[in-house]
Formats: C-alpha cells, structure tokens, sequence
C-alpha cells in the first residue's frame, strides 16, 4: 500500500507550508521586538539631544546675565 508520487509531492507541500506558517510568527516578533528597540534607542537619542540643548542655552542666558 505505497502513496502514488503526487500524493507524497502533494503531503510535502502541506508540511513545508504549515512549517513555514508556523515560523512566520516567530520571526516577526523578533522583528517587532528589534523595531521597539529601534524606536526606544531613537527617543533615548532624540531626548539626550534635547536636553543638551537646553542646557547649552541656560548656558547662553547665565553668562549673558553675569
């Protein structure tokens, strides 16, 4: 009682889509986990930037007023 080719062609097919679905999912929470972290690392970046320039003009305006 041998599967005929096409039926064990068709059996191939299925698994390798089911363990490509299957693996999809987990690669894109690590994308999403490495976006957040892209996201975070450029907030951190744009607040360090922020507040340098703040200081740099409380700088200005102290030795203006001195």
């Amino acid at each position: 009682m041998r599967r005929d080719l096409a039926e064990r062609k068709a059996l191939r097919r299925l698994k390798t889509r089911q363990e490509e679905s299957h693996n999809r999912p987990q690669c894109n929470q690590t994308r999403t986990k490495l976006e957040e972290k892209i996201v975070a690392l450029v907030k951190a970046l744009a607040r360090a930037a922020a507040e340098a320039d703040f200081r740099l003009e409380r700088e200005r305006e102290n030795g203006r007023t001195q």
